[in-house]
């Protein structure tokens, strides 16, 4: 039960990291190190390769001396042969067996190396492919990051403000409050005049002696009319 428990708790903590590395890696640097990585891979390869194929040409030069031990022997043989002397040619004759077995031995080994270095060859050859492939795309990864991130950051902050209406609907609260206020103050201010007044407030009653009544008008009017021409 324990044990399972602390499975769980290592799978939390190590995805909850990894989550965290992600979110903070830097996509150009990472790329980078992949090509300086890849690099290095490279290196090693094609040291091996180099190893490789020196040993090969340690043992071509090892089955060049036999091939002349071979015809040395041969010819030592055949002097011998010519000269009579069937101890001689039968002494040079194994020397050349000798020699013709050291040949056969190093020559398999040769044909073992051949294969090695084909394939070490083509596997280099395909890191540097890679390698190639991968440089080339490093500096389009790193404007597309770039792009994706000022894309997100706009996305967030439009997001933020919406399309306006919020704004809008503030402004216009704002400014309902703002007109209720001056319609308040000019109502108190009204009322404030008519507290105070002019004075003549005890003549209301008596009317406006500056305005003629209909009555009077009239009056002025038949007076008018009836006068001579």
């Amino acid at each position: 039960m324990s044990e399972s428990i602390f499975g769980k708790l290592k799978t939390m903590v190590t995805g909850a990291a990894h989550d965290a590395l992600d979110k903070h890696e830097d996509v150009g640097a990472t790329a980078r190190q992949t090509v300086r990585e890849l690099e290095e891979q490279i290196s090693k390869a094609e040291d091996s390769l180099a190893e490789t194929m020196a040993e090969h040409n340690v043992r071509v030069s090892h089955r060049d001396t036999a091939q002349v031990d071979v015809a040395r022997f041969a010819g030592y043989a055949q002097q011998a042969v010519t000269k009579g002397n069937d101890e001689l040619a039968r002494s040079a004759l194994q020397d050349k067996q000798a020699a013709t077995a050291k040949l056969n031995k190093i020559q398999a080994e040769i044909d073992k190396f051949q294969p090695l270095i084909d394939k070490q060859r083509e596997g280099v050859a395909t890191l540097q492919k890679k390698l190639k492939d991968i440089q080339d795309q490093v500096g389009n990864l790193e404007t597309r990051m770039v792009i994706a991130e000022a894309e997100d950051r706009t996305a967030t902050i439009l997001g933020g403000i919406g399309d306006g209406a919020s704004a809008a609907k503030t402004f216009e609260r704002l400014e309902g409050k703002v007109a209720h206020q001056e319609g308040l103050a000019a109502a108190k201010s009204e009322l404030a005049i008519g507290k105070i007044g002019s004075g003549e407030d005890k003549y209301a009653g008596l009317g406006d002696p500056t305005v003629p009544s209909v009555d009077d008008e009239l009056a002025a009017l038949k007076a008018s009319h009836a006068q001579p021409a």
